[in-house]
């Protein structure tokens, strides 16, 4: 079984459970069948982007909430960000034109560390 479906069921049935809620009165809540919220708990079944929203707001809870098992993400800095689009900007790209890119950055890195 997908450990990311067996987690984000696990964590739904936690958050209904420590509301008091049973799987039928959430399935009422949000549109959906009782079998279907206990395939989901159970990881039996890939639930839809729209499916956890509407579980969601019948909870009360924010969609994010459902993943709080997962580490945070990475946030990046802005010096990563900018390295992340360069890497962008040449990836599609030759490779001499990839080599003829690393060569100017290189001569102008040169030329501001000479500043």
């Amino acid at each position: 079984m997908n450990e990311l479906l067996i987690n984000l069921g696990a964590r739904i049935r936690d958050i209904r459970k420590s509301q008091g809620l049973s799987q039928e009165v959430l399935a009422e809540k949000s549109d959906t069948t009782p079998h279907y919220i206990g395939q989901i708990e159970r990881a039996q079944t890939n639930v839809s982007i729209n499916t956890l929203q509407k579980i969601a707001l019948a909870l009360g809870v924010n969609i994010n909430d459902f993943f709080s098992f997962l580490p945070p993400a990475k946030i990046l800095t802005k010096k990563d960000q900018l390295i992340s689009e360069i890497i962008s900007l040449v990836k599609n790209e030759d490779e001499e034109k990839v080599k003829i890119t690393y060569g100017i950055l290189k001569d102008i890195l040169k030329w501001i560390n000479s500043l």
